[in-house]
């Protein structure tokens, strides 16, 4: 039959990499998880119903921030994965919700530009069959992450979304996959128990990695599709131009923002220049200083820098400050895996 699909599971099932790490579906891009940007993205393209199988962890963290009803206009309803169990055992789960139609399969770590109706076009779903969206390999195309080896790659990857046969969910009892490859087993899967799967290329798709210019290119690719609208903050001597989004909590006064860039609730912008692809969290605090195509995340703090900070990712609570003491030097607290760049 045509592809129309009604109904998706999304994915956000735990951290990426071995013996814990971060957990993608929660990464905040533009100021909003990725698993928030994966239901817009699932709304826009007609979906009515959708089931997010999550472990407890996510679940616990994430389900105040999703209401049925509020954000969204279709319903939602949680599947938490018991400790232990296999994906297939999950998905199998899942059976009564998906009945007798195909569905979405999108991972929590990815953002798309081009819509579902648009990458899918008149392509059949066989019943035991999956048609996989994955990022082409034409020297046009905006790269994907490769969220394993942190590399962009324009070989044929996952885009991480998958629209799923109704037979299929009756033969996944023994798939188990780890966070992040759901897709690539699936599609291993059918291949061997012959089944059909057909690859659909996206012109524009992001995804996941650790790295910083990964988290700077998701950033930028979420801001691209700001679009102006009333701002209804504090707002004293200052200038906005372009797309730019101010939570009504925030204050800004004698500063400069040029979007695209976002700024989050009780963020205090003073005598500050915040340049285009720069998300601002929650909290923090930007003072005689300029910041252009950076992210900084909730509660840290950049004050009277000399020069402007560009291409940075700022972690939670962190501080960025100038050091007026003498005798002059350079004096750094770094935590584990964190990166300086010196010029």
């Amino acid at each position: 039959m045509s592809v129309s699909p009604t109904k998706a599971v999304l994915l956000a099932r735990g951290p990426q990499g071995h013996g814990g790490g971060v957990t993608p579906a929660l990464v905040s891009v533009a100021n909003r998880p990725l698993l928030h940007h994966a239901l817009d993205w699932l709304e826009e393209g007609g979906v009515e119903e959708v089931a997010i199988l999550a472990s407890d962890d996510i679940a616990e963290r994430a389900r105040d921030g999703i209401c049925t009803g509020s954000d969204w206009s279709f319903a939602t309803s949680w599947l938490v994965q018991v400790p232990g169990e296999s994906l297939g055992e999950s998905l199998a789960a899942l059976t009564s919700f998906v009945q007798a139609e195909p569905f979405v399969v999108h991972l929590a770590d990815s953002l798309a530009e081009e819509r579902l109706a648009g990458v899918l076009g008149n392509a059949d779903v066989d019943p035991l069959g999956a048609v996989v969206l994955t990022h082409g390999c034409e020297a046009s195309i905006a790269p994907v992450v490769d969220m394993h080896s942190r590399r962009q790659t324009h070989g044929r990857r996952t885009a991480g979304v998958a629209v799923v046969g109704r037979a299929v969910l009756a033969t996944t009892a023994t798939i188990d996959a780890r966070p992040g490859n759901e897709v690539n087993q699936l599609v291993d899967h059918l291949t061997g128990i012959g089944g059909s799967v057909e690859f659909r290329s996206t012109d524009a798709w992001w995804r996941f990695g650790e790295a910083t210019d990964t988290m700077l290119a998701g950033n930028r690719f979420a801001l691209e599709r700001l679009r102006a609208g009333p701002i209804h903050a504090h707002l004293r001597d200052s200038i906005v131009e372009g797309a730019v989004s101010i939570h009504p909590s925030a204050r800004v006064e004698s500063s400069t923002v040029r979007g695209p860039a976002v700024i989050g609730p009780g963020a205090r912008l003073d005598s500050a220049y915040v340049g285009p692809f720069t998300s601002i969290g929650a909290d923090v605090l930007i003072e005689g200083a300029e910041i252009e195509n950076s992210v900084i995340l909730p509660g840290a703090a950049v004050t009277h820098l000399a020069t402007r900070l560009e291409g940075s990712v700022i972690g939670p609570g962190a501080r960025v400050f100038r050091d007026f003491r003498l005798p002059r030097a350079m004096r750094l607290n770094i935590g584990p895996g964190a990166e300086v760049a010196v010029t």
